[in-house]
């Protein structure tokens, strides 16, 4: 989608990933497809690439976005790779397979503020809200 902040498009792009784990070669050509989509839809604009990749970011299959793009909850918080976006409490090995990303260097220059994984606490009455825990960013937008 392209939302205008301010005066200025911001190209966003949300994508959900092939789930098993022997499915690295899948997630591949998916990658490659989309890096190729994003390239051809996005011109000069900013961008920001999220979704559920399904892959833990040591993955060989995600070493070609993150070397194009950002990892904003990694930049922001290098020592925590080991957090999950993935509920345990819904059977799931933990680990982290969500991203917000935004390309590296670049212009327009996007800036990471804040990363924080978001809806990690069941509700009172015990209910969660998803079978994955949310992913929130700020960031800004210089020239």
């Amino acid at each position: 989608m392209r939302i205008d902040f301010k005066g200025r498009p911001v190209d966003v792009f949300c994508t959900h990933l092939h789930h098993t784990d022997e499915g690295g070669a899948i997630r591949a050509e998916q990658i490659k497809d989309l890096l190729a989509y994003v390239k051809e839809h996005s011109g000069k604009n900013a961008v920001v690439l999220a979704g559920d990749f399904n892959a833990a970011p040591r993955t060989p299959e995600l070493q070609t976005v993150r070397a194009q793009f950002t990892d904003l909850f990694a930049a922001l918080h290098p020592d925590q790779d080991t957090l999950t976006t993935l509920n345990p409490a819904k059977g799931h090995k933990p680990r982290r397979i969500d991203y917000i990303f935004v390309p590296s260097g670049g212009k327009p220059k996007l800036e990471p503020l804040s990363s924080e994984i978001v809806f990690d606490t069941p509700a009172p009455d015990g209910t969660w809200p998803s079978d994955h825990f949310g992913l929130v960013a700020r960031i800004r937008i210089d020239k």
